[in-house]
């Protein structure tokens, strides 16, 4: 069998883009950030999920403007 004959295998796509990977790790980040934050500026954990979930829905908005 000659290379030209073989079929080749089709290499695996990315199951995600690189720009939605960086905007999801941007939002994640500053999500932790603001819960970690408001856990040490002495806020119940309740707070500090509350503070870090806005805060990462923000960054993750942010981010997607931001990354165009």
């Amino acid at each position: 069998m000659t290379r030209a004959n073989r079929t080749r295998k089709s290499e695996p796509r990315a199951l995600i883009s690189i720009r939605t990977a960086v905007v999801l790790l941007v939002g994640v980040l500053t999500g932790v950030g603001a819960a970690v934050l408001t856990l040490l500026a002495g806020h119940h954990l309740a707070e500090a999920a509350g503070a870090g979930t806005a805060a990462a829905a923000v960054g993750i908005r942010f981010s997607h403007q931001l990354i165009a």
